[in-house]
């Protein structure tokens, strides 16, 4: 556990560094567009405006400060407003996501220990590709695309699972949308092998960190192959997902098909679009990523766990002692 001097650390610097995060002007930046009211739309469509953000942040903050297990309390405002943007506006989904996902920090640290995306762990471009696109959506969701370009190992996969980690935390202070549109190019994997060398464990924690600790929100999944066998897949990510989510995944064979529901210009190149090709972007992706700025507050972000001895036990509710239970269940697995 973490002692006194390590948290006045971590809170000092999450302080210096929200500074440094400003929701209200969005930038443009290489890996992250915007529409031109993105932020006014995406609150609108939640029922939400300025002033109320403004008050259920002070809650929010109020909150946090009585939390006594959390070792980290100073959570810059953007951050958090991201937690109620997620929870679809609920200042009480945000409040049990955020305590979840500092519960899965303590309880599962393997995902959450890396922090530079070029030099902790290896690159996986050579089995699997996967950016956000640049552009939002009009409805400002954001398409997260995956490309599988070989057979994934486990090294390759929890690799990837940590680098979705880090990607989740980089948008949480720098992105606004109100969900994404999953892409999983399948077209050049062998799915039979893909699957049986899938460590089912670690992906059914690694979607339960994003659905339930970053409360991400997916509002369709497209898998393109023209195979047969990808009912194997079909099959795995419906046992895994809730069944209203395993509801929206749709198979496409062609980028013919897809275009009909993500626009063909804002495709990378090398799928038609108008955009520089995804190696590019993941490239992007991970250069800024690297940087020293970036780097130290992923570390520091990711130490923002839960120390069960200080957690009062009338706040153990059942939806955090089902995260305690699962994880008793998968040690005995």
């Amino acid at each position: 556990m973490f002692n006194v001097s390590v948290n006045q650390f971590l809170n000092r610097v999450s302080t210096n560094l929200s500074c440094l995060y400003k929701m209200e002007n969005l930038q443009d930046t290489i890996i992250l567009r915007f529409n031109p009211t993105t932020i006014e739309d995406v609150r609108r469509n939640l029922n939400l405006d300025s002033k109320t953000i403004a008050q259920m942040l002070d809650s929010f903050q109020e909150w946090i400060s009585k939390q006594n297990h959390f070792t980290m309390k100073n959570f810059s405002r953007p951050y958090l407003e991201s937690c109620i943007i997620n929870a679809k506006g609920s200042l009480e989904r945000a409040k049990t996501a955020l305590d979840k996902l500092c519960t899965w920090k303590t309880l599962l640290p393997k995902y959450f220990e890396k922090h530079n995306f070029k030099e902790d762990f290896m690159d996986t471009s050579n089995f699997i590709i996967h950016v956000t696109l640049p552009r939002l959506l009009k409805n400002n969701y954001r398409v997260y695309m995956v490309k599988l370009t070989s057979d994934l190992g486990a090294e390759t996969q929890l690799n990837y699972e940590r680098a979705m980690i880090l990607m989740n935390e980089y948008v949480k202070i720098n992105d606004y949308r109100l969900g994404y549109v999953v892409v999983l190019d399948c077209r050049n994997s062998n799915l039979v092998q893909l699957v049986s060398k899938i460590n089912i464990v670690e992906l059914r924690d690694n979607l339960s960190i994003l659905m339930d600790g970053y409360a991400c929100r997916i509002s369709d999944i497209y898998i393109i192959s023209s195979s047969k066998t990808v009912e194997v897949l079909t099959s795995l990510l419906k046992q895994l997902l809730s069944k209203k989510i395993a509801g929206r995944i749709n198979v496409v064979k062609t980028l013919e098909e897809l275009y009909e529901y993500v626009p063909k210009d804002m495709m990378p190149k090398d799928y038609g679009g108008n955009e520089v090709t995804i190696m590019e972007m993941y490239e992007n992706w991970r250069s800024v990523l690297s940087t020293e700025e970036n780097i130290e507050y992923l570390r520091t972000i990711c130490n923002a766990r839960s120390d069960e001895k200080h957690r009062l036990i009338g706040q153990y509710n059942d939806q955090i002692l089902g995260i305690a239970g699962s994880f008793r269940t998968l040690s005995v697995d």
